[in-house]
């Protein structure tokens, strides 16, 4: 659960997305820097949602198939 010492760190793996993000903005890219801010909270959302109500809920799969477009899109704008 994301009450737990395990959950907690598993989320807070998700801070490299806020470090990324805001390092490409202050390097002057603020629109990926943007979207990988963007994809950090839906990522957080998936996981936190993971941990919440397990993997086969119905929360949990429209949150991972958020997850997939916010993270696709970001890997897709940064190989352009």
């Amino acid at each position: 659960t994301p009450r737990t010492t395990v959950g907690q760190v598993f989320l807070a793996t998700n801070f490299f997305y806020a470090a990324s993000g805001l390092w490409f903005g202050i390097n002057g890219d603020w629109f990926y820097g943007g979207l990988t801010e963007l994809a950090g909270i839906v990522s957080f959302v998936y996981h936190y949602t993971q941990l919440e109500f397990g993997k086969n809920r119905s929360e949990v799969r429209l949150a991972l198939l958020i997850d997939y477009f916010c993270a696709g899109s970001v890997l897709i704008t940064g190989g352009v």
